[in-house]
C-alpha cells in the first residue's frame, strides 16, 4: 500500500516530512538555523523516522534525528493534534535520547546538548507567540539561578502569522501546500520526484507488524488519524474504502 502523491501535502504532514527531509541536510540546516537563530552550524547526518528501543521500554521513533560536527543532537517532531500528554511525551523523547547517546563505560558528562523541536499546528500556550523556550532554574528566597543541564525543549506555533521575520517565513514555508510559492531555497528545491512517500508508508506499516498490536494496515491508518487527519483525507491517501477508515476511527474511541 502506498500514498498518494498530492499536492495539497505540506511539510507538517508526517510522512510528507520523512520523505522530504530524510538525508535532506540543507532544509534541516535552515530550520534548525531558523529556530535557533543562530548562523554557525554544520549538520552532518539527518535520519527520519528513527527508532530508538530499550530493552524494558517503549520503544520511540523520532520524526528527525540530527547530529552536527559538534556532536550536539536535535530531534524535530511534527505535531498536529493537541494531546493531553505531549509534555510527558517530550520527557520521554528526552530520556531516551539521552540513554542512547551515553554509550556503556561513558560518563554522563559525555552526554551531548540535544535539541527537541516540536512543530504544533495549534498555539500550545495560546499567547499569539511564534516560540516557546522551555528554560530551567533553581529558585530560592529572593532569586532564581539559571539551571543549564545542556537540555533544549522549544515549541514553534504554527498558527502564527508574520511573514516579515526568518522564523514567520519558515512556519510559512512549513505550513503551505506543495503547490505555494515559498520563501526557503532549500524548501523550494524538494523535488515531487524524491518524495518517497510510499517507502516511509511501508517503514510505518512494517513496524506495525514488529510492535504487534495490529495489523499492518490499520496501524497506518490508525498513525494517520491520531495525526488529525479526517477520514476522507486518510481514504484518499491509503486508497483505502472510506466505510473501513471510519469503522477503525470508531474503534478509536
Amino acid at each position: 500500500m502506498k500514498l498518494k502523491h498530492n499536492k495539497n501535502y505540506s511539510l507538517m504532514n508526517d510522512i510528507y516530512f520523512s520523505a522530504a527531509l530524510n538525508d535532506n541536510i540543507n532544509v534541516t540546516t535552515d530550520i534548525i538555523k531558523t529556530v535557533l537563530s543562530i548562523d554557525d552550524i554544520s549538520i552532518t547526518k539527518v535520519t527520519t523516522q528513527k527508532r530508538i528501543s530499550q530493552i524494558n521500554s517503549k520503544s520511540l521513533v523520532l520524526d528527525l534525528y540530527a547530529k552536527d560536527i559538534n556532536n550536539n543532537v536535535y530531534n524535530i517532531e511534527i505535531q498536529r493534534v493537541k494531546q493531553k500528554d505531549l509534555f510527558k511525551r517530550t520527557r520521554y523523547h528526552q530520556d531516551l535520547i539521552d540513554v542512547y547517546n551515553l554509550k556503556r563505560g561513558f560518563k554522563p558528562d559525555n552526554l551531548p546538548t540535544t535539541y527537541i523541536i516540536f512543530f504544533c499546528l495549534f498555539d500550545i500556550f495560546e499567547k499569539n507567540k511564534p516560540l516557546y523556550k522551555v528554560e530551567k532554574y533553581i529558585t530560592y528566597d529572593g532569586g532564581k539561578l539559571p539551571f543549564n543541564d545542556n537540555t533544549n525543549l522549544i515549541f514553534i506555533n504554527c498558527k502564527y502569522k508574520d511573514e516579515k521575520t526568518n522564523l514567520g517565513k519558515l512556519i510559512h514555508d512549513m505550513t503551505c501546500t506543495r503547490d505555494k510559492v515559498r520563501w526557503y531555497n532549500s524548501i523550494k528545491e524538494i523535488k515531487e520526484g524524491e518524495m518517497k512517500m510510499g517507502y516511509y508508508a511501508e517503514k510505518i506499516r512494517k513496524q506495525g507488524y514488529k510492535e504487534g498490536k495490529e495489523s499492518a494496515q490499520n496501524t497506518l491508518i490508525t498513525s494517520i488519524l491520531n495525526n488529525g487527519y479526517t477520514p476522507e483525507e486518510v481514504s484518499k491517501m491509503t486508497n483505502v474504502n472510506i466505510n473501513e477508515v471510519i469503522e477503525i476511527k470508531e474503534k478509536l474511541k
